[in-house]
């Protein structure tokens, strides 16, 4: 994924980063490593690479918006696999998306809205 992100990654404020690797794969990355989530018609799967930065068990790519919502709900992030595909689904969606730490805010602060 290059310098950059390995960069960004580093920083304290940042919790994930997702890439989009190719039209069924995104990447997400954090400190400790990567894990893809697959996206093929209206299933989802995660496998971790070299980490496991949601901190959910790896599936195989058969689970629908449903069963993914289920599935991470007990999770830190419970929306996690139905949200990546839903971003990365949209046409106006770029390749990266970052996330932030809890309390973090990675707007600057002339930009509103006021993030609460």
């Amino acid at each position: 994924h290059g310098d950059s992100i390995n960069k960004f990654v580093g920083n304290p404020a940042i919790d994930f980063i997702l890439v989009r690797k190719n039209e069924q794969d995104v990447m997400v990355i954090n400190q400790e490593g990567t894990a893809t989530v697959t996206i093929s018609g209206d299933k989802m799967g995660y496998k971790s690479i070299t980490a496991n930065p949601l901190g959910i068990d790896d599936i195989e790519t058969s689970l629908s918006e449903k069963d993914a919502f289920d599935y991470c709900y007990d999770s830190d992030y419970p929306d996690s696999l139905y949200q990546i595909k839903q971003l990365f689904s949209s046409q106006r969606a770029g390749d990266v998306v970052v996330s932030a730490n809890v309390g973090y805010d990675l707007r600057d602060f002339w930009e509103i809205p006021e993030h609460l």
